[in-house]
């Protein structure tokens, strides 16, 4: 992975930018000599909330991804359209890496079944599974505690 040939990633979101969309990029950003393209487009919805347009505009941004990212948190919010992105992924054959919900909640159930692995809100933890899941990279970082 190099600024050429960055990974190519979908966020899941429900056509806007909530907090944890945004939070997301903040965590992927702080990342050094991590090179990403975002795929998703919240800013871009279907010309109506009809069923056949919101899964074409998906479908669209979804088709080159190399791993799909589910903010698990929208599944409350909506079930429907972050199922039918699970689903989506699934038929597109890509990994799906579910991040935990932001606090004290736990991911549901519906949503852990589709993933590949589910992590927590650390930047380390998302990006290793993205290297994993994307393109096979096993990383072997080990946390160094540093004792005064």
């Amino acid at each position: 992975m190099t600024e050429q040939d960055p990974f190519r990633l979908y966020v899941s979101h429900l056509w806007t930018k909530d907090d944890d969309y945004l939070r997301l990029f903040e965590y992927l950003n702080d990342v050094e000599n991590f090179f990403y393209v975002n795929l998703s487009d919240p800013d871009d919805p279907p010309p109506s909330m009809r069923v056949e347009h919101v899964q074409t505009q998906y479908n669209k941004q979804m088709q080159p991804a190399e791993v799909a990212i589910v903010l698990s948190s929208q599944y409350v919010t909506d079930a429907g359209l972050t199922q039918y992105q699970l689903d989506l992924a699934r038929a597109l054959s890509l990994p799906v890496i579910v991040v935990e919900p932001f606090g004290p909640e736990s991911v549901l159930k519906p949503v852990k079944d589709r993933a590949a692995e589910v992590v927590p809100w650390y930047n380390r933890s998302i990006v290793d599974a993205i290297r994993h899941h994307g393109r096979g990279d096993l990383t072997s970082r080990y946390e160094v505690i540093d004792f005064p």
